[in-house]
């Protein structure tokens, strides 16, 4: 099933450019240049130009790419429990790395240099050489397995969550966020969380943490907030909540995923939840427009898939 690939100003929400006939995607990685985008899903993973070109089609899931800010065009892909490593620019080249048969699709994140691969999806986190193939250090202290993992752009502080296990008790559904300090691999801070938390994002100078989760009452659902923690005071300093009486017109359900995303040049942070995109200023902690994806010649709405924002910070790239 063709979904498509959608490119939209930050400022305004409107979208400029459509790649109509891409694969199912659930992960997008822009290229370091920005002029390129990756995607993949259980189709493979594409590499497009963003006058819908194609570039590129390689084998496996899409695990991850390289910071927006790295000189290195790195994107590593999983398929039968291997992790195989690939520069985009040097397209013959590749590294494969053996995980373990529980790490099915696991969480992984590049470190900016993209000599350092981070690998979830279990109670611990490898942290891979990328030259040699081999663990350089193993992060351990979660009871859970790692569900999300998100790094800052400094390369200084790696942030990781548990994921939330279905046929748990309340009380056994406790789950964490941890910070390590990425370079000794020392934990710095645990912050523990009674609901399900669906995705991590550092903003540009990494000294703020976003952190999606959502609140599971005994009857009834809420939308998800957004909890934002300063990294070096190491308390939580504001919670974004979504606007209650504009919610209920964007469709999501429980298995639904809040991904957040910041702005790499301003205090802006993205949110996909279901069917619409809302985006807050964090300074002023105010929602400065929800965007509706509706297409213009029907009037259904599609569920936003993934989402990725572009280096220099002026367009987002979804998938629905």
């Amino acid at each position: 099933t063709s979904q498509p690939l959608e490119f939209r100003e930050v400022s305004t929400g409107v979208v400029r450019s459509t790649i109509r006939e891409t694969a199912p995607f659930r992960r997008l990685v822009f290229h370091g240049n920005g002029k390129s985008v990756v995607g993949g899903g259980s189709g493979g993973t594409i590499w497009y130009a963003l006058n819908g070109k194609l570039l590129r089609a390689l084998p496996g899931l899409l695990l991850g790419g390289t910071g927006l800010r790295s000189e290195r065009s790195l994107v590593a892909t999983w398929t039968a429990y291997k992790c195989e490593i690939r520069d985009l620019d040097m397209p013959l080249e590749s590294a494969t790395i053996t995980l373990e048969k529980a790490q099915i699709n696991p969480p992984a994140v590049f470190s900016p240099s993209g000599d350092i691969l981070a690998v979830g999806g279990k109670k611990s986190i490898d942290l891979w050489d990328v030259q040699t193939g081999k663990i350089r250090k193993t992060l351990t202290g979660h009871t859970k397995p790692v569900f999300a993992l998100a790094l800052s752009p400094d390369g200084r502080t790696l942030a990781s969550s548990t994921r939330r296990s279905p046929s748990a008790t309340s009380s056994q559904n406790k789950q964490e966020v941890r910070l390590w300090d990425f370079t000794t691999g020392e934990p710095l801070l645990t912050i523990a969380f009674d609901s399900k938390i669906s995705s991590l994002a550092f903003n540009a100078d990494g000294t703020m943490l976003a952190v999606s989760h959502w609140r599971l009452p005994e009857k009834g659902m809420h939308p998800p907030v957004v909890s934002l923690w300063d990294v070096k005071a190491r308390k939580e300093h504001a919670v974004l909540e979504f606007p209650e009486g504009e919610i209920g017109r964007y469709g999501f359900g429980l298995n639904a995923q809040a991904t957040v995303a910041f702005c790499p040049t301003e205090s802006i942070l993205v949110v996909a939840l279901g069917n619409s995109l809302t985006i807050w200023n964090t300074k002023t902690r105010e929602v400065q427009r929800q965007i509706l994806n509706r297409s213009a010649n029907s009037p259904l709405v599609s569920q936003f898939l993934s989402m990725a924002i572009s280096p220099d910070g002026k367009s987002i790239a979804t998938i629905s």
